[in-house]
């Protein structure tokens, strides 16, 4: 078992962190309305994550209050307050 720490500087005031299924990818949503979507690497002789933004998507209004990676294709859906739910598809970035 491995345990891993990790300093990461995300934008103010996030409000939700995926995983995705084989962790090499971390969706992050929160108060500035932009889904974010983050390489994951993880090294086991160091115990470390090294962790760098692949790409954003801008499209709410309104505060990013959950994400998701859908289990089998390359998607992330993510849910705000301007009362819109929307579904990106990361190999389109």
């Amino acid at each position: 078992m491995y345990q891993a720490y990790v300093a990461l500087s995300l934008p103010p005031k996030q409000n939700d962190i995926r995983l995705n299924d084989d962790c090499t990818l971390a969706a992050t949503g929160g108060d500035d309305a932009i889904l974010r979507i983050w390489d994951v690497k993880f090294d086991t002789e160091k115990s470390t994550l090294k962790i760098s933004k692949k790409s954003e998507f801008v499209s709410h209004a309104g505060k990013i209050n959950s994400v998701d990676f859908h289990l089998v294709l390359p998607l992330v859906v993510s849910g705000s307050d301007d009362g819109s739910v929307r579904v990106f598809n990361l190999e389109n970035k």
